[in-house]
């Protein structure tokens, strides 16, 4: 196989890219280029499969993808939902992210991967932790955490941690530093929940591997509702602290339960809020419990196929080629799975 790269950052060059480039056998530029001037220059370089990794997001390029330069076009992993252009008639997921009840909903075909479609490796965690009066935290008490972007915080998800604090004594909310007029307004809500608002504390900015760190100083990390974590539940996992979601009823509300589900721990999914909420606070009320449920992540990290970055690999290479072959046979595309070891 040849991997070719199609950067469409408008003029980014940071480690991110530099890494993917090395990574590539190829890597083009197309910032700049018109949509019909960049498919000419990915038809030319004779593409079997092109996949599109930013969907509906900001920067994305689906305009290129409307000019059809190759003869399987898939969406993975960036955006993660369905896209709704008939150009992009692959959708790559699983089965706990796109169950039945929404996959009628996809306008594309479906490439089922066996365990989850998030990518993830086993990041080493640095074993120097900074003390929790460093990063703010009391002494005592149980640390619940949320690391994913403000624009993740939705009122209900809030409302309930407030609930969790509150049956929660000496517990604290950690939440990623914003801007101060954020943080005020977070703090002004707990407040009307009832709850002191010097219990949500937030952490500043850091570079991956002190963040990674300090995970390890969080007892429990809560995940969003609407639009659920990614690498922030990855990065929980690595650093040992379990983390409690909900399967929600999009897929961009379903990723935390993909992730968990491939790493085992399926009961830490809830259904719904109400066993979300008594979860959390069952772990926080029972330290004995709440040690338990960091051995078992420890324990998973180490053997799941969550953190198998090669089956991955192998499970996306049977799913190109299957979408390759309905192409060349002229085939409808229609969804399939993919086996869970392939040849």
């Amino acid at each position: 196989n040849e991997w070719i790269g199609y950067s469409i950052a408008a003029g980014v060059t940071d480690r991110q890219t530099t890494d993917f480039a090395a990574a590539f056998d190829d890597m083009a530029d197309l910032d700049g280029l018109s949509a019909e001037d960049a498919a000419a220059r990915i038809r030319s370089d004779d593409i079997d499969v092109l996949v599109d990794l930013a969907g509906h997001t900001l920067g994305s390029r689906l305009d290129i993808f409307a000019h059809r330069p190759a003869p399987v076009q898939a969406h993975y992993l960036g955006y993660g939902s369905t896209v709704g252009a008939d150009y992009i008639p692959w959708l790559i997921t699983d089965h706990v992210h796109t169950p039945p009840s929404l996959a009628e909903y996809c306008s594309e075909a479906l490439a089922y991967l066996p365990n989850t479609f998030m990518a993830a490796g086993r990041v080493a965690v640095p074993e120097d932790i900074p003390t929790r009066t460093q990063e703010g935290l009391p002494e005592d008490g149980v640390v619940f955490a949320s690391f994913n972007a403000t624009y993740k915080l939705d009122p209900a998800a809030f409302a309930v941690w407030m609930d969790i604090l509150a049956d929660v004594p000496g517990s604290v909310l950690w939440l990623r530093a914003a801007n101060d007029a954020i943080q005020n307004r977070l703090r002004a809500a707990a407040t009307r929940h009832g709850i002191d608002g010097r219990r949500i504390i937030f952490a500043a900015r850091k570079d991956r591997a002190d963040h990674l760190a300090r995970h390890r100083l969080a007892d429990i990390c809560l995940d969003a509702f609407g639009h659920t974590g990614g690498v922030t539940t990855l990065d929980a996992l690595l650093a040992g602290v379990p983390v409690l979601t909900v399967a929600g009823e999009s897929q961009s509300a379903r990723t935390g339960a993909s992730i968990l589900s491939a790493l085992g721990t399926l009961q830490w999914i809830f259904d719904d809020v109400a066993g979300y909420t008594a979860g959390a606070i069952a772990l926080g009320t029972n330290l004995d419990r709440l040690q338990d449920a960091k051995r078992i992540v420890r324990d998973q990290v180490a053997v799941a196929p969550l953190f198998d970055p090669a089956l991955l690999a192998r499970h996306l290479n049977a799913a190109f080629r299957t979408m390759y072959k309905v192409a060349a046979e002229g085939r409808t595309p229609t969804t399939f799975d993919v086996a869970s070891e392939p040849a």
